[in-house]
């Protein structure tokens, strides 16, 4: 059982590809693909999609290996009676949690769940680009007001 995880960053395109994913998860599926879907939420006026990823994420962030271990292994097992081969992850935000010590207690709690490892997909942007483009959204949400220099 393959697991991969699509782990942002923010500002490249990770809502589009996470709607996109759990409107075609159907056709994913198809393909051997699980897509969690449960616990979808589509983001708001200040972003923030929230699905299967996002717990994960968290579970990274407070370092929760038991619960992500069994998280992890729900996926799998359901994966599996869907007939797929991989599941699908996605957060635009975990790949903060890689960095900070979450990779290892990420392998690890994969290879508890039987997973035969984790492959990543990490989509980067250019940095000025990516910092206007993230200036830009949270002077929209209102979280920031004044000139971006």
């Amino acid at each position: 059982m393959r697991l991969l995880l699509h782990a942002g960053t923010e500002k490249t395109g990770s809502s589009y590809l996470q709607t996109a994913f759990n409107d075609r998860s159907g056709d994913l599926a198809t393909r051997g693909i699980h897509y969690p879907t449960g616990g979808f939420q589509q983001g708001d006026r200040t972003g923030g999609i929230k699905g299967e990823g996002a717990a994960i994420e968290v579970m990274l962030q407070f370092d929760d290996r038991r619960g992500l271990a069994e998280r992890l292994a729900c996926h799998r097992v359901a994966a599996e009676e869907a007939g797929c081969d991989t599941v699908l992850l996605s957060n635009s935000a975990i790949w903060r949690a890689l960095l900070s010590s979450g990779e290892e207690a990420l392998l690890g709690s994969a290879d508890r769940a039987g997973f035969g490892g984790v492959e990543a997909l990490v989509l980067l942007r250019d940095p000025i680009e990516h910092a206007v483009s993230h200036y830009r959204q949270v002077v929209k949400v209102g979280r920031a007001v004044g000139p971006f220099s």
